[in-house]
C-alpha cells in the first residue's frame, strides 16, 4: 500500500485504509459508465452484431477443422499403407495396419460429406466442389 504523507495511527488508521480501499473501488466502477458516456459505438452495439461476425468466424473454423481432419485421414491412412507394405515384406503379420488405413479413409472421406451436407442445408449450391473452391483448394 502507498505511504501517505499524512500520518494517522490506530483506528483512524483504519478508517483511512477502509476509505482508501472505497476510493480505489469506485474508480475502477466509474470507469464502465464513462466509457458508455464518452463512446458513441458503444451505445449503437447490439448482440446481433457480435453474432454475425462469431457465426462467419464459426463457419471458417470448422471449414478449417474439417480439412485438417481430411490431412491427417491422409497421413494415417500413408503411414498404415507403407507400414503394411513393410510388415509384409518382413514376413510379419499386419496388426493395426488394415486399421490405420480404413481409418484413413473415413476420415479423408466424412469431412468431404460433411461438406456437401452443410452446403445443401444452409443454401448454396450443395456441393464440397463448390465449397472447396470457394475455399481456393483446387484438387
Amino acid at each position: 500500500m502507498k505511504k501517505s504523507k499524512f500520518v494517522v495511527k490506530g483506528f483512524s488508521q483504519r478508517i483511512y485504509e477502509a476509505v482508501e480501499k472505497q476510493r480505489k473501488r469506485m474508480a475502477r466502477l466509474l470507469a464502465i459508465p464513462l466509457i458508455f458516456i464518452f463512446c458513441q459505438p458503444a451505445w449503437a452495439l447490439k448482440g446481433s452484431d457480435l453474432t454475425k461476425g462469431i457465426k462467419s468466424e464459426f463457419a471458417d473454423a470448422v471449414q478449417t477443422g474439417l480439412f485438417i481432419v481430411a490431412g491427417v485421414g491422409i497421413i494415417t491412412a500413408a503411414v498404415g499403407a507403407i507400414s503394411w507394405v513393410v510388415a509384409k515384406r518382413n514376413n510379419e503379420p499386419a496388426k493395426w495396419q488394415g486399421w490405420a488405413m480404413l481409418g484413413g479413409a473415413v476420415a479423408i472421406v466424412v469431412p468431404v460429406f460433411i461438406l456437401a451436407i452443410s452446403g445443401s442445408l444452409t443454401g448454396e449450391q450443395g456441393n464440397a466442389d463448390a465449397i472447396m473452391n470457394e475455399m481456393g483448394v483446387n484438387f
